[in-house]
């Protein structure tokens, strides 16, 4: 499970690079990430190839589309093959909630796994913060020695916008995002995800919690 230990960020620009050590609690590792690989790294650049400017976005309407080709049908055909090699093996469910509702106290910060939009334009940012989480659980499942840790949304999502809160955000920014200013965990930020916490003692925190 090493693997799943490394935060290595995406490559799409060589100097916004940032190196997080993983974040150790007794014996498991606490700043989960999603690991980097070709998959990841190929649909990112499409989605940054056919990203649109903000600006424009309402006016024409286009959204980065991820493209149903053979790099997304390989990578899912082994993320079954996964889930029922796990099935057949251990009767274990890999989906996020029932991994996190099995979850003894010791590997768990909160037992929150999403949080409601409400009136904000950050689908986009809670997204991310969905898969990030979802992600960290079926690791957790699959045997990587990790400990849970809930992630506000609303802070990263708002940071991408330049502190704004009003609109939406493309998906390509929030990918940047994911790998440049990490997440906060709400237990350093909180769970009001309506409004932007002070967050600026937590930043370099946040670095450490970076997805791919």
């Amino acid at each position: 499970m090493k693997r799943f230990m490394q935060l290595i960020p995406l490559t799409y620009t060589q100097q916004k690079r940032r190196e997080a050590s993983p974040i150790i609690e007794d014996g498991c590792v606490l700043n989960g990430c999603i690991p980097l690989d070709d998959y990841a790294e190929e649909v990112f650049s499409e989605l940054e190839s056919a990203s649109v400017e903000f600006s424009t976005l309402w006016e024409s309407g286009d959204m980065p589309v991820l493209k149903y080709g053979e790099a997304f049908k390989t990578w899912r055909k082994q993320q079954i093959e996964e889930c029922n090699r796990l099935r057949n093996e251990r009767i274990t469910c890999t989906l996020p909630w029932q991994v996190l509702n099995h979850l003894p106290k010791e590997m768990k910060k909160s037992d929150r796994l999403y949080f409601s939009q409400g009136g904000l334009g950050s689908c986009s940012g809670h997204g991310d913060g969905f898969g990030h989480c979802s992600t960290t659980l079926q690791m957790i499942a699959r045997g990587a020695s990790m400990i849970y840790c809930s992630i506000n949304p609303v802070v990263m999502w708002s940071i991408t916008k330049g502190g704004s809160t009003r609109g939406g955000q493309t998906v390509a920014e929030i990918a940047k995002g994911a790998n440049t200013i990490g997440h906060f965990p709400e237990y350093l930020v909180g769970t009001n995800n309506q409004v932007v916490p002070k967050y600026q003692p937590f930043l370099e925190d946040a670095k450490k919690f970076q997805s791919a």
